[in-house]
């Protein structure tokens, strides 16, 4: 097809026709061709039926949606809802690490007390004359959690 068939095709006035196709060919990085390919056509055809679509839009913008080389505006309603969704995110966020920090702190006395009980025990059974062995002990002193855990204090 010729430029100037579809130029009358499309509306667009030849000196506008010329324009937009060195325009589409530079965005393209392609030579501008006397003889239209299919897919200039077809992506002309596109690009006029977005800017009759969207009157607001300039031939450059079509262009370059058209060439993926811009994506189209999100609507205020949706930027709306994908910032309080963001903001949800970012409260949940706050909510888990809280909870993940009081675990922590739960853990941390779940453990004294286990030390505490162990050591207990112990002792207890030293001074009913049973001797602790260090081997068979599943918990001897330098495995003991808080000889691993770090200080209450930091």
């Amino acid at each position: 097809m010729l430029p100037s068939e579809l130029a009358r095709e499309l509306g667009w006035e030849p000196s506008s026709m010329s324009k937009r196709r060195a325009a589409y060919h530079a965005e393209l990085g392609t030579d501008v061709e006397s003889v239209l390919s299919d897919r200039t056509i077809t992506d002309l055809r596109a690009i006029r039926a977005t800017l009759r679509e969207r009157p607001g839009w300039t031939y450059r913008q079509a262009l370059l949606l058209r060439l993926g080389k811009a994506a189209e505006p999100v609507p205020p309603e949706s930027v709306q809802v994908i910032l309080q969704r963001l903001t949800n995110m970012e409260e949940s966020q706050l909510r888990l690490e809280e909870n993940q920090l009081r675990i922590e702190e739960v853990q941390r006395r779940l453990l004294d007390k286990m030390d505490a009980i162990g050591g207990y025990l112990r002792d207890h059974f030293k001074r009913q004359g049973g001797v602790v062995d260090e081997a068979s002990d599943p918990f001897p002193p330098s495995r003991r959690m808080n000889s691993t855990r770090p200080d209450k204090s930091s």
